[in-house]
């Protein structure tokens, strides 16, 4: 599954890089509001996105269950994943009663990017995050995974 969504990745990245019309975000709040989001129903299962950065490249957000393939799972672990063409990042959150009550498991991968540090924090009982301190060709930036709980929702970016 992982390798088909890199190959995805991959022919998405080169048919972006072929295309001549500028891409723009498909799911900004603002024009002064980079930052790309996804809203996933809490209660919906295992569910996953595609959305777009400010240059056209494809981001793949997705929530899983981790707690058996039930029709409905509001409770439970669930598996917040952001995979682009040189980094994935993914953790575990723990929901009980539409609140995290625990972050765990916090993994990346990085193609051509190095990592010099990563920081998993439940910052409140609706919001967690993920941050990835990055260089990549002497340009240091973060990135950041996070997942918001609001009106029975769960907001997924990767900004």
């Amino acid at each position: 599954m992982k390798r088909i969504m890199k190959i995805m990745l991959t022919i998405g990245m080169f048919i972006a890089f072929l295309s001549t019309v500028p891409v723009k975000a498909e799911y900004n709040e603002t024009e002064n509001d980079p930052t790309e989001y996804v809203v996933f129903d809490l209660d919906g299962g295992d569910q996953s996105e595609t959305i777009y950065d400010e240059n056209g490249n494809p981001i793949v957000i997705s929530m899983t269950s981790l707690d058996g393939k039930q029709k409905s799972i509001t409770n439970g672990n669930k598996l917040i994943s952001a995979d682009t063409l040189f980094l994935s990042a993914s953790f575990v959150v723990t929901v009980s009663n539409q609140r995290f009550t625990a972050v765990s498991n916090g993994k990346y991968t990085a193609w051509g990017v190095t990592i010099k540090n990563a920081a998993l924090r439940l910052n409140s009982s609706t919001l967690a995050t993920y941050a990835l301190n990055c260089s990549a060709l002497g340009v240091n930036y973060i990135k950041t995974l996070s997942a918001r709980i609001s009106n029975s929702e769960i907001v997924i970016s990767f900004d």
